[in-house]
């Protein structure tokens, strides 16, 4: 018997000097183990998951790191197997390698952020007696007088915010892309392993603008005119680069029923995976017209799939609060635009939800917080994750908050988002009253957008529901990043019968699906589904 704690020690070196090699070499235990050092500051064992089960070396992890400003360094500050994970990120469940898109997106998303922040109105109605004389706002300001916002076949508005969006980040997306797989082919490409094909499904097309020429003409001008939307390989040169552009979203599917009818980039590798970009251009278009300064909330949603799966989800709000806490969705008078600042200072709004599957939820600042000018050969300083934090829903055990005391994060419309007022019984349920004196939800923050989703992942509030009409069928750009981002800070998304959704029939989803459900989960979502079909018993 070893009874000299020397002696143990020794012993215990030694089978570690033997077995350590042997352990790095198998792929679930190597993988626990740098995973394990992964939490000191080594981000290269999810960035380069084939890499590193070749090497027999925990410092060589260090060497195959990004140098100290990496483009993904910060996306994982505490590592997706720390003590700060949530409970159901198990050692079993290995990040998505679909990580080395989030620069490409995160440079696209930002430049068209920049397009969409520039012209949202503060108000509903915009003076045009502006004393501003730049030539951005005086385009901005004729279009906004003119023809700012349509009404499609649906009656839902669009604005020529939805199409610059659209056509910014697809053209982006595209191209790096294809600088992407020309790399791989080189083998000068070391952040990805994927090889795949790729489909783009987004809510616009350019049919509008190909008949108004001259209001193509005024999108294309902005593009051109507000500084840092197009910038690099986002550049969008002509109107057919525009009509081209926004058109990739509108390629593979049909605009009825919303089928996938065929892919962008296809290849006779069995072996090749296969993903669905998933846009929303100008999600909450309502709180974009809403203006700034009337609490109008939007965001830019964005989703990769992998058959049926969200895979990674974005999504990019301007207008909202950074702090968790902060409840003031309305600009004040006294706020400056964040954009104005040159210098990129911190700024109290505007921030971005990163999340990739098995990997964690993440916010963002809206803008790096540095001028660094370029970070890697491909990308600019929009793709920085640098400030990023990670983020996690409300505890779900009903302790700290009981299901009494819940808060509702719902859309502004009551008609919109619960047609039937079944919602507002379901509160009623779950409360025990509604609010004195507004015949409210008692604790609700009524927003636009999927900006919900952002407030629910980081524990803002507790509970979502959509509750469309009977017949309507949703939209998979509607839900799909809010899926990923909440999921991923540890909530859940299903049917109004606890069931997953999927997003593989699509641009549309399951017809079957009366409506969404989203919270932190654990006893909430119990009694969130509890809510529901009591209240469904009062309907019929």
């Amino acid at each position: 018997m070893l009874k000299n704690p020397s002696m143990i020690l020794s012993v215990y070196i030694v089978m570690m000097m033997i077995y350590c090699p042997l352990l790095i070499k198998n792929r679930v235990w190597g993988r626990m183990i740098i995973h394990h050092y992964h939490t000191t500051n080594c981000v290269a064992s999810f960035i380069y998951p084939k890499k590193i089960r070749r090497t027999s070396s925990l410092s060589n992890c260090r060497r195959n790191d990004y140098q100290s400003k990496s483009i993904l360094a910060a996306v994982l500050p505490h590592g997706p197997f720390s003590s700060s994970s949530s409970s159901d990120h198990s050692s079993n469940n290995i990040p998505h390698d679909s990580v080395s898109y989030i620069p490409m997106a995160l440079a696209a998303l930002r430049k068209a952020a920049r397009y969409a922040f520039h012209l949202q109105p503060e108000y509903p109605s915009i003076s045009a007696n502006d004393p501003n004389h730049n030539d951005t706002i005086i385009a901005k300001k004729q279009i906004q007088n003119q023809n700012f916002t349509f009404t499609k076949v649906d009656t839902s508005p669009v604005t020529i915010a939805d199409f610059g969006v659209q056509a910014l980040v697809l053209h982006s997306l595209k191209k790096s892309l294809e600088l992407q797989q020309e790399q791989q082919i080189h083998g000068n490409d070391t952040t990805s392993s994927v090889s795949a094909s790729f489909t783009f499904i987004a809510e616009e097309g350019s049919d509008m603008l190909r008949q108004n020429p001259s209001l193509a003409d005024d999108i294309l001008h902005l593009i051109h005119t507000i500084p840092g939307c197009c910038d690099g390989i986002s550049r969008i040169q002509t109107l057919d680069d525009l009509f081209s552009s926004i058109d990739l979203g509108n390629l593979s599917y049909d605009s009825q029923t919303g089928h996938v009818v065929s892919s962008i980039s296809s290849s006779s590798n069995k072996k090749e995976r296969s993903f669905t970009w998933c846009l929303d251009p100008i999600d909450g278009t309502k709180g974009f017209l809403r203006g700034k300064k009337q609490g109008g909330q939007y965001c830019i949603a964005l989703a990769l799939i992998e058959k049926d799966i969200p895979v990674l989800g974005f999504l990019v709000c301007p207008n909202l609060p950074v702090d968790a806490n902060d409840r003031q969705f309305a600009w004040k008078e006294e706020e400056e635009d964040c954009t104005k600042h040159h210098d990129r200072k911190p700024s109290s709004r505007g921030c971005i939800f990163v999340a990739y599957k098995n990997g964690g939820c993440y916010q963002l600042p809206l803008f790096p917080p540095t001028t660094t000018a370029t970070i890697s050969n491909t990308y600019d300083s929009d793709a920085s994750t640098e400030g990023a934090i990670r983020i996690h829903v409300t505890p779900n055990d009903g302790i700290i908050y009981p299901l009494h005391q819940v808060r509702f994060s719902i859309a502004v419309e009551r008609g919109f988002g619960d047609p039937l007022g079944q919602g507002l019984d379901m509160a009623r349920y779950i409360h025990g009253t509604l609010h004195p004196s507004t015949g409210d939800i008692l604790y609700c923050d009524r927003l636009d957008s999927q900006a919900k989703y952002g407030l629910l992942a980081r524990g803002s509030s507790q509970v979502f529901f959509r509750l469309p009409k009977r017949e309507s069928v949703e939209w998979i750009w509607d839900h799909a990043p809010g899926k990923i981002i909440v999921e991923e800070a540890g909530g859940i998304q299903t049917d109004t019968y606890g069931n997953p959704i999927s997003y593989g029939y699509g641009a549309r989803m399951d017809p079957q699906v009366e409506g969404v459900l989203a919270s932190c989960g654990g006893v909430i979502h119990q009694g969130l589904l509890k809510a529901y079909q009591e209240t469904k018993r009062n309907l019929n």
